[in-house]
């Protein structure tokens, strides 16, 4: 039983809507005939208010009834607050609820309304206040927004990491309302390691809404109310870090990405004969924790195909504690459910790469130089996030940088769909959000469909002069656009300078929904 949003109690409920009595005149004296109307439920005793150490934001309201009825929470003054039923007990009198979306550090009113379970008509209400536990660090209660066309925006909820740079930490999980207002957060506790790898990435609200993501070189599985459900540690595996993301695949396993190391004559490149390079490696994990797949770049794919400087993360192998040359650099992933491939994001390739989940061979390319003839538009490079579509078309964000015909000054970064034609094998730009305000995010990003149809892009590494970047001046901006035709901008949201986001996504539920 879902109940509508918020809460209530007070042990003397229902007293005031005792039975009403039917009077006859007996030598004086007032009696009933035993034909009595019925009136709700009352309480047995007066709510259990739950507050949750780790998760503020949530609290659970236990309810006993003196008969089975059925119970009603709504909050006052807050209609984002949302309220669901967890468990009813056999006979309908004992109600366990669950209220999200809650401010923390705050003292809330709410209204418990108790029918009876035949006649919804015969019901009684009353208050019911509790106060919230404070907040974790790092938590903000809402974020400016501009918006343009409020009829326009999706209300679905926006999910996304936020940290502070140089250092990376406090490294929250925010997700907000299209209003701007925080209706969950999770700060997890200090990064093992300060940096890219103390950053939760790869986010994805799995359908027992829990979330899944990678942080500190693990899988980790987090519930919320911030409970560590699952952690697949990449060093008690005696792999490199895990990083950047992770998918739940259809079979209920989970992928992520690390990296193998090999060597190889890089000194065309100015580099050593027999340099270090660092490629990337799938690991496939069952859920116990134990490795059933695994892909290989070194084994599909010419290392000595170099179309990047090798820049970005610096990936160390953990045999000899030397540093790759970033051959590869694999920064998201995607499952095509028919045909079982994966997508694989090579960012220092320009590539987006299908592979087969079965063979473990490469089924195409997509990006210059691949398997496809672009008929309209440009194509991609240093890019992230590819989101396979219903459609069977692709979006992803376009960082735009490393063309070796524009300079970086001219490039413009932006989110980009394309069509593909397998029978032809031809690649068609469909659509982007590049517009004539150019600008350019030359690391991480990210572009999703929303529930409605319109595309929430995020540009995460935005600069206050272009011209010069500063690690510790990148803002972020996410921003919901039209999906199709103009690439209209009609909800935003800007971060402080010294702020940093990873992955934005949007879902039409609430952690634990």
């Amino acid at each position: 039983m879902l109940a509508p949003a918020g809460c209530g109690s007070d042990p003397t409920l229902g007293d005031e809507s005792e039975a009403h009595e039917t009077e006859t005149e007996t030598d004086g004296d007032t009696e009933t005939d035993g034909d009595t109307e019925p009136g709700p439920p009352a309480l047995l005793a007066e709510p259990e208010i739950i507050l949750h150490p780790k998760q503020p934001m949530v609290v659970d309201v236990i309810v006993e009834l003196d008969r089975a009825g059925e119970v009603e929470l709504s909050h006052d003054d807050d209609p984002g607050v949302r309220v669901a039923s967890l468990a009813v007990d056999d006979d309908g009198r004992a109600h366990h609820l669950r209220v999200r979306g809650l401010a923390p550090n705050t003292a809330h009113a709410l209204t418990l309304t108790l029918h009876d379970l035949d006649d919804d008509s015969l019901s009684a209400s009353q208050p019911l206040s509790f106060v919230t536990d404070k907040p974790q660090a790092g938590f903000r209660p809402s974020f400016d927004i501009e918006v343009s066309d409020p009829e326009a925006v999706d209300p679905a909820y926006r999910l996304f990491d936020y940290s502070y740079l140089p250092l990376i930490e406090p490294v929250g999980l925010f997700v907000i309302d299209s209003e701007g207002v925080t209706r969950w957060y999770h700060y997890g506790g200090p990064a093992q390691w300060l940096g890219l790898t103390a950053v939760w990435a790869g986010l994805t609200l799995l359908d027992d809404g829990s979330i899944l993501s990678t942080r500190d070189g693990a899988v980790l599985i987090i519930d919320e109310l911030g409970e560590q459900r699952l952690r697949h540690s990449a060093t008690l595996l005696d792999l490199p870090p895990f990083h950047h993301d992770a998918v739940m695949l259809d079979n209920g396993n989970v992928l992520t990405l690390s990296n193998s190391f090999e060597h190889a004559d890089y000194s065309s490149l100015g580099l050593d004969e027999d340099q270090l390079v660092a490629g990337d490696l799938l690991i496939e994990l069952d859920p116990a924790g134990e490795i059933v797949w695994t892909w290989d770049a070194f084994d599909h794919l010419d290392p000595l195909r170099v179309r990047s400087e090798g820049g970005g993360l610096a990936y160390q192998d953990p045999e000899t504690g030397k540093y790759g040359f970033d051959w590869t650099h694999g920064n998201g992933m995607a499952q095509i459910v028919e045909g079982d491939l994966i997508l694989l994001s090579m960012r220092h390739q320009n590539w987006i790469v299908a592979i087969d989940h079965q063979t473990g061979e490469v089924a195409w390319r997509l990006g210059p130089e691949g398997d496809f003839e672009l008929l309209d538009g440009t194509w991609f490079f240093h890019q992230h996030s590819p989101q396979w579509q219903p459609d069977g078309s692709v979006l992803l964000y376009d960082n735009a940088i490393g063309n070796p015909e524009i300079p970086y000054q001219q490039s413009m970064s932006r989110a980009v769909r394309y069509t593909l034609d397998f029978d032809a094998m031809t690649a068609t730009e469909v659509w982007s959000s590049l517009t004539d305000q150019p600008y350019v995010s030359p690391v991480a990003g990210d572009a999703d469909r929303t529930p409605v149809g319109n595309v929430l892009v995020l540009d995460s590494a935005l600069q206050p002069d272009p011209e010069v970047y500063d690690l510790g001046k990148n803002y972020a901006r996410l921003v919901e656009l039209r999906g199709d035709g103009e690439p209209e901008p009609i909800w935003s949201l800007t971060t402080k300078i010294g702020s940093y986001v990873y992955r934005a996504t949007t879902t039409d539920r609430l952690p634990g929904e």
